[in-house]
């Protein structure tokens, strides 16, 4: 649990022994330990070894990095550390503070020195210290005080840290209640049947309080209104975060996230409704460890984020796993321009220039031999090019500065002669002492320029400095970072683009440094504007900082990025969420009630971590996700295991075994979260389960406890809201003309004419800004006759991928799916349709878009091909005649291979579709009968699903890496329940080698992938040191790209290695 325990005291004293009587080391950070770890013991002059010291930077650096591992997980832990310094435990004050954890100190100090050193001497002669260093040490006891909120206690005193087993027998009854997840009518019902919250009965809330449900307002009023009972325990339920070798732009410059004192540094936030740039105090610093990132990154920019967060995008925040499905992303709307600066700095425009031409191309010369020699005090400049003399000199002139120009040296052949310009007296004191300090670096002032102030400073960096310009962008080289670090934040702070990168060292400049290559766009132009997004793996730490506007200006790897940061408590304390549920429904539902965000700050804080107690002779523990057993000391384990479970979502019915297997039968667990197969309240005899899905119209659980033992009861909550798609405008139950009309306004569909008639399609700005409503999902493979008001021919809606939408998150599924569901075999190809075309008596062959593309030649080509003339004849007829749409995939091996291969092309029937506005189809069986009469080979069934338990069984057997389907590879599924929703399920070996086509691209043309760390499995690896060979074969235009025939020749070349 959240406690941190210091010890205090000299070497010698007996702290690491009592560590060990204890049994303290497991949770123990040592200094010493990490000494030894840094370096092997070392001789001293006396002839004994002794632990060295000399690599105490490290040492510290590595403790204090370790110990912010543990307290990102709320793990209990001791520092092994003498702490004679009143700063030093301020810095374990100041990271209990953002952790929230307790903090004991465990003070030796009062052990006479004469015992010290007694004890010492008899130690091992590796541990033992000078009388020196311990006389040392209790000098500075006497003067180094333990700061104020550090709780003192003696080493005797120990057990009183620890969470103990509190005893409510008193009370009459214990009530336990379930995640509420904002359906306040539930739990009123409850507790009205219940009579309120009595004073002689006990409440303990599990958690997950907000969100998903419709009446988040009145739960949070509710909670706030009892918050402060003695007879209420609310328990914490489940922020995202950065890299951690993010910078964040502070008062101070740029800093690792990490390093930020939110005491003492100001951070740049982002207002993206007036792109003001202002500096303000953090509300909290956050840190865990994440095991999987985001890369977003474009020439300009670049942000590695946690899986759920905010991406500014535009003018809105949207969370980083969404641009994972976005193929199209534009450079301008993540490089995105601030302003810090309005009022100009206080120096003359002459003298900034001047200011340029001493840093880049000048010389300070200093051969003084007293103050009063100040004609030895002089800036030069060595110039040839005609240009370049010519600018100072007028610079110089326009000044009235006086100078010296002379040429210097023999003039070579074919060179043009070199002058030296020098400047004396106090002109050259004045830049050189007051303006520069004596160095040749960018001052500090700098960051503090406006943007015309900024754009002088650019615009002298082309004359004196920069290394090529275009109408595009600037570039620079330097060699001194912090020189870089001011620059850079001139231009983020005028709306000026900059990045930097580190550019290669070969060509011998700074051969003992690095060079530093940066790029400024001062126009906003972009001639790059895609943006690259890949998921990776990730087993490290994370940071994040909470922010009164919910952004941050961010760095990493020389590209800067304007970013959300780290619901409840981030509204309430002025932040936006990263949550668009909480955004779009909790929090104007909170604003509307007008709650006071003070009253929620207090509330969180009253969160507590389990419930630990007694009633009767029977034990029992509360935490919001579960444990495997209840340990002899609760302390030990982590609040994260507490908050989120212990094993993976999925596992809760494996640890309320374990518990019953492993824990004396009076032992109960009570928890909430996660109930992914919808098990009942009681799990088993002793594990009970309150996840009851509240919010979709299922069961606020709850547990009562009383003198005649557990209770179950569940209210059932009948207001809630269904999981659905958004709806713009309707469409449906509407005549074809006013559907024409609908489609024609939105800018989201795209219309192509085909003489009458016309087909509408959803841009791919709508998918890939996934604007899905009843107009977009509709128009998919729909053709209107517009002038007769009629479907010519269909396809399906949109649906969507498993986990792809909110309405088709996994856990979702179990509301929206109505058993039985079926599971359909998804072919890999493209969609095609064939209808009847009565303008020419023929069939109608189209692809999803058009009739006249490639796609719609090779789906002709295959119904001609596969499809006997008279069998065509009778579709015909048959489309004619009831009005239907054959929708087909057809796979094309010859024309279009995909991902899957298969030995030889084939039209595959997936349905028969009305062709009417409102979707509708022929059943499986009398389609596939049809699909025989017409020679047609239909879509495969696959299985038949009676349940939500066997769903959940089925889905994650199929998911497995080596599944086949009746021994061959497939695309995945498509799953269709008893009314018609459809949902799809892409299965592993296709999205791997989807994922490997990509790499195969970028290789063969470029030899190398950029983002290499996603090759993240020996196969993945071994094809791409494969397929990377084909750049340099001599006829690159011979090379395959389809990945069917490059996988083929990978296996046959590795088998025949």
């Amino acid at each position: 649990m959240r406690v941190l325990l210091l010890l205090r005291g000299s070497a010698g004293c007996g702290k690491s022994t009592w560590i060990e009587q204890n049994g303290l080391k497991p949770y123990t950070l040592s200094a010493d330990d990490i000494r030894l770890l840094c370096q092997s013991p070392v001789l001293q002059t006396d002839g004994t070894v002794g632990i060295s010291q000399s690599n105490d930077k490290i040492v510290w650096k590595t403790l204090f990095d370790l110990l912010e591992i543990r307290m990102q997980k709320g793990e209990f832990t001791v520092i092994d550390a003498t702490n004679s310094k009143t700063s030093e435990m301020n810095r374990y004050k100041q990271m209990c503070d953002i952790y929230r954890y307790r903090m004991y100190c465990v003070d030796f100090t009062d052990i006479p020195i004469e015992e010290v050193k007694r004890r010492n001497a008899s130690r091992e002669e590796l541990k033992r210290v000078p009388d020196e260093v311990i006389d040392k040490m209790y000098s500075r006891f006497k003067t180094q005080k333990i700061p104020s909120g550090i709780k003192v206690i003696k080493p005797n005193e120990l057990d009183t840290i620890w969470m103990k087993l509190i005893d409510l027998s008193g009370y009459k009854k214990i009530h336990h209640i379930g995640d509420i997840h904002g359906c306040y009518t539930a739990l009123k019902k409850y507790l009205d049947n219940n009579g309120g919250i009595k004073n002689d009965e006990f409440y303990i809330f599990c958690g997950d309080y907000v969100d998903r449900g419709i009446e988040n307002a009145d739960v949070v009023n509710y909670l706030i209104s009892i918050k402060d009972k003695k007879n209420v325990l609310m328990l914490e339920g489940n922020h995202e975060c950065y890299h951690k070798d993010t910078e964040v732009l502070t008062d101070k410059g740029w800093k690792l996230l990490k390093d930020v004192n939110i005491e003492n540094d100001l951070v740049a936030e982002f207002n993206i409704n007036n792109n003001i740039i202002d500096f303000v105090k953090p509300l909290r610093k956050i840190s865990k460890t994440s095991n999987e990132l985001v890369i977003i990154e474009g020439f300009d920019t670049k942000q590695v984020v946690t899986m759920n967060h905010d991406v500014v995008y535009g003018n809105e925040k949207i969370k980083a796993n969404e641009f994972l499905n976005k193929d199209k992303l534009t450079q301008q709307k993540f490089s995105l321009f601030g302003y810090a600066n309005d009022k100009a700095y206080d120096i003359d425009d002459n003298s900034l220039k001047l200011l340029v031409w001493v840093i880049t191309d000048g010389t300070i010369v200093d051969y003084r031999k007293s103050e009063s020699e100040s004609n030895k005090r002089r800036i030069q400049w060595k110039l040839s090019r005609e240009d370049k003399i010519k600018s100072l000199t007028n610079l110089l002139n326009n000044m009235g500065i006086e100078y010296t120009i002379k040429p210097v040296g023999n003039k070579r052949e074919g060179r043009k002669q070199p002058y030296i310009i020098r400047v004396y007296g106090d002109t050259a004191r004045f830049y050189c002492d007051k303006m520069l300090n004596g160095v040749k670096h960018y001052p500090s002032f700098f960051r503090n320029l406006n943007r015309r102030q900024a754009l002088i400073v650019l615009e002298e960096l082309v004359k004196t400095d920069a290394s090529s310009r275009s109408e595009i962008k600037i570039d620079w080289s330097c060699i001194d970072k912090n020189d870089v670090d001011i620059i850079q934040e001139m231009c983020i702070k005028n709306g000026i683009a900059c990045t930097y990168r580190l550019k290669d060292n070969s060509c011998g400049y700074n051969k003992n440094g690095t060079i530093y290559w940066v790029s400024f766009k001062p126009y906003g132009v972009f001639t790059n504007n895609q943006i690259k997004v890949e998921k990776i793996n990730y087993n490290d730490k994370v940071y994040c900082l909470t922010m009164p506007q919910g952004t941050l200006i961010t760095r990493i790897d020389g590209k800067v990025a304007f970013s959300g940061n780290c619901h409840i408590w981030r509204w309430a304390n002025n932040c936006q969420s990263r949550s668009k549920e909480f955004e779009l429904v909790t929090k104007p539902q909170l604003e509307n009630a007008k709650i006071d965000k003070k009253d929620v700050r207090q509330l969180y804080r009253k969160f507590g971590q389990c419930a630990y107690y007694k009633y009767g002779e029977n034990v029992y523990l509360v935490t919001h996700a579960g444990l495997s057993v209840l340990p002899e000391n609760l302390t030990f384990v982590a609040t994260e295991q507490m908050i989120k479970g212990v094993g993976s979502y999925n596992d809760f019915e494996k640890i309320a075994d374990t518990f019953v297997e492993k824990m004396p039968s009076n032992y109960y667990q009570i928890h909430g979260h996660r109930n992914t197969k919808q098990v009942p309240i009681r799990v088993n005899d002793r594990v009970f389960n309150l996840e009851g899905r509240v919010e979709f119209g299922g069961d606020l659980r709850c547990v009562q406890l009383d003198k005649n033992g557990m209770h179950e009861v569940e209210t059932h909550n009948e207001v809630f809201k269904i999981p659905e798609l958004r709806e713009a405008q309707s469409v449906t139950n509407s005549s074809v003309a006013d559907v024409i009309i609908a489609l024609r306004a939105s800018k989201y569909i795209q219309e192509k004419n085909f003489g009458n008639i016309s087909s509408f399609n959803f841009t791919s700005k709508a998918f890939y800004e996934k604007v899905w409503n009843e107009q977009t999902t509709k128009a998919r493979g729909l053709y209107l006759d517009t002038i007769k008001g009629k479907v010519v021919a269909r396809a399906y809606e949109k649906f969507f991928n498993i986990n792809e939408r909110p309405e088709t998150k996994f856990d979702m599924l179990q509301n929206k799916l109505q058993f039985p569901v079926t599971a359909y075999v998804k072919e890999n190809g493209y969609l095609g349709i064939v209808s009847y075309d009565e303008y020419n008596d023929s069939l109608f062959i189209a692809s999803k878009s058009t009739i006249d593309s490639q796609f719609a030649e090779w789906l002709k080509e295959a119904v001609y091909e596969q499809i006997t003339p008279e069998n065509r004849e009778k579709m015909k007829q048959f489309a004619k005649d009831n009005n239907v749409s054959f929708v087909f995939e057809n796979v094309d091996m010859k024309n279009d291979p995909h991902i899957i291969e298969y030995s030889e092309s084939k039209l595959y029937l997936l349905d028969i579709v009305y062709n009417q506005m409102d979707f509708a189809k022929y059943d499986y069986e009398t389609m596939c009968d049809i699909a025989h009469q017409f020679g047609l080979t239909p879509k495969e069934k696959a299985l038949e699903i009676a349940n939500w338990q066997d769903f959940y069984d089925w889905y994650y057997a199929v998911l497995e890496e080596d599944y086949e389907y009746n021994g061959r590879k497939i695309e995945g599924f498509v799953i269709e329940d008893s009314v018609g929703y459809m949902t799809k399920l892409k299965l592993a070996y296709y999205n791997f080698w989807k994922f490997m086509r990509a790499v195969s691209h970028e290789a063969i043309k470029n030899g190398y992938i950029k983002k290499t760390s996603a090759l993240t499995t020996p196969i993945a690896n071994e094809y791409y040191a494969w397929v990377r060979k084909l750049h340099d074969v001599e006829d690159i235009e011979s090379v395959p790209r389809d990945i069917c025939t490059l996988r083929k020749q990978f296996f046959k070349d590795k088998l025949g290695e």
